[in-house]
């Protein structure tokens, strides 16, 4: 078989999704799988410092997006990239159940009757499961760009929630191929975690003080659990934003209660992928409060560092839980359970230990060369039938 050139189209690209499924998924298959040139298709107006560090071996192209700030834009500059470079590409690697992903499907095999398509979906929105005026547009969208010409058996949808497969097949019918597909994780060149060493620190790693990471809540928690565990630390990893007005809640909170100032450390973004593996080693307890996920890699990220979990039951998070017995959830809109929950956690230090080893033994599965199997077997299995 000849290489599989493979291209990745994401309109919103930046420095740090090139170490998120945007530029994991051919990252991986060309350095993991067998017979994949992959390429990148990022904008030629970011900077993007990881290519010149941890991220190689993957080629690149750049689209001009004349310094604009509009989505719609963005979007249109990569579908004329895709027309002008289909016949150069054998899988078209797309994000999203939206609007551009059916134009930029069409305007593909409009170019490549013969290509293969892989659509990476993440299902926090992009779904619009229970928006029906979009559904009805999606549907007709549906009906008019693939039923005549059947492109639609040659797309693979990969849905990173179990949960929503089901619901997603029965609304959508034409989605012939669609599968489980999470996001994964990989260190490189890092120490085995031993559990042993961990320290008494509940860790989070968000975007902090946004309303989606609820912030707010984790260190109200965190307050009222320190007078019975007053060797833990909180810390927050992560872009301070100032979301609902963040910061001057902080600063109040600072002021009204002064010794947990020195508990309390917000560590700010960490870019290098060894200091981050660290934050996750040296923590015992990794908290999400979020009000949602799609997926919530740092979730398994968290577990691959031997952290005991705590978090809202969203759909997302409930399920990963439920299977991977490696902590606990909370109510998503119940300070109090949470409080609950957490002094429960931690005030049980055999349980804290066999989380712990729950998330390390869960983890593996979310290796990536183990979640992009299904993804090389189907385009694999494609490329043969022709």
């Amino acid at each position: 078989m000849s290489k599989i050139r493979e291209a990745t189209v994401f309109a919103y690209a930046t420095n740090i999704t090139l170490i998120k499924d945007p530029g994991m998924i051919p990252y991986m298959l060309s350095h993991y799988f067998d017979d994949y040139i992959c390429k990148v298709v990022l904008s030629a107006d970011e900077n993007y410092d990881y290519l010149n560090t941890v991220y190689k071996g993957v080629e690149v192209d750049y689209v001009d997006d004349h310094h604009t700030q509009s989505k719609f834009k963005k979007n249109i500059y990569r579908t004329k990239w895709i027309a002008h470079h289909a016949k150069e590409v054998d899988l078209l690697h797309l994000f999203f159940f939206d609007d551009f992903t059916i134009i930029n499907i069409f305007v593909y095999k409009l170019f490549n009757k013969k290509g293969l398509v892989y659509v990476h979906c993440d299902s926090d929105g992009h779904m619009h499961l229970n928006h029906k005026g979009y559904k009805r547009k999606i549907k007709d969208l549906f009906r008019k760009l693939f039923i005549s010409t059947k492109y639609y058996d040659d797309i693979l949808w990969g849905i990173q929630n179990k949960d929503v497969i089901e619901p997603l097949q029965k609304s959508y019918p034409l989605l012939k191929h669609l599968i489980y597909v999470p996001d994964g994780y990989t260190w490189l060149d890092v120490e085995p975690v031993d559990l042993n060493k961990k320290e008494d620190i509940i860790l989070t790693v968000a975007r902090i003080g946004t309303y989606q990471k609820r912030t707010e809540m984790l260190i109200e928690a965190f307050k009222q659990i320190h007078p019975k565990h007053p060797t833990y630390k909180l810390r927050l990893v992560g872009t301070v934003e100032n979301e609902s007005g963040f910061i001057d809640w902080y600063k109040q909170f600072e002021q009204d209660n002064p010794a947990l100032k020195e508990y309390i450390e917000f560590v700010g973004p960490v870019y290098d992928r060894k200091d981050l593996y660290h934050e996750y080693v040296n923590a015992k307890v990794f908290a999400l409060p979020s009000a949602w996920e799609s997926f919530g890699i740092v979730q398994v990220e968290a577990m691959s560092g031997g952290c005991a979990l705590i978090t809202s039951n969203i759909p997302v998070c409930e399920s990963m839980m439920h299977s991977s017995h490696a902590g606990m959830t909370f109510d998503a809109n119940d300070l109090n359970d949470f409080v609950s929950k957490l002094d429960q956690m931690l005030s049980d230090e055999q349980q804290l230990s066999n989380y712990a080893k729950n998330a390390l033994t869960f983890s593996k599965s979310f290796e990536w060369q183990k979640v992009l199997k299904p993804v090389d077997d189907w385009v694999k299995d494609q490329l043969i039938k022709r």
